[in-house]
């Protein structure tokens, strides 16, 4: 089952209207930590039902970092929680045009943050999901691959993931 990302029209647009004055620089993992809770529930881990991510913004003239932080728990044998997952990634961006006399103003939160809830988290989502696959194997568990992220749209203008 996909996890969707519902977005409002208006979302998207705030979120274009960034994404022309950013260039990706990179995708870094800072943090990635697992925890087995229940060694037996661990033996045959279920498909993950529930995604959800936290995004911070630091924002100045020359640079976007977008922190995403993961915190979910996999359930195992009889639905019972058998692997705690924490990981915080990081997507950096050029900002295009800033600077001293630049064209971009940092106090475009709600563009930001539009940009931050649809594009970037498209784009560490792969990320995302290949480091818990390799953490649950690393753990001596059966690897879980999450499944798609993909963008609905959704009336207001919110942006939130949740499965479809």
């Amino acid at each position: 089952m996909a996890f969707a990302v519902h977005v409002a029209a208006q979302s998207m647009e705030r979120a274009a209207r960034v994404g022309k004055r950013l260039r990706l620089l990179d995708v870094r993992m800072f943090e990635i930590s697992g925890k087995i809770i229940d060694i037996r529930a661990a033996d045959e881990l279920q498909n993950v039902e529930e995604f959800s991510s936290r995004v911070g913004i630091e924002l100045n003239e020359q640079v976007a970092a977008f922190n995403f932080h993961v915190d979910l728990t996999i359930k195992g044998v009889g639905g019972q929680p058998a692997v705690d997952v924490s990981l915080r990634a990081a997507a950096l961006f050029e900002v295009l045009g800033g600077g001293p006399g630049g064209d971009v103003e940092v106090s475009e939160q709600g563009d930001f943050a539009a940009f931050g809830a649809t594009t970037v988290q498209m784009i560490v989502f792969p990320y995302v999901r290949s480091a818990i696959s390799e953490l649950t194997m690393r753990l001596g568990c059966p690897p879980v691959t999450l499944d798609l992220l993909v963008l609905q749209e959704a009336s207001g203008d919110s942006a939130d993931v949740e499965p479809s």
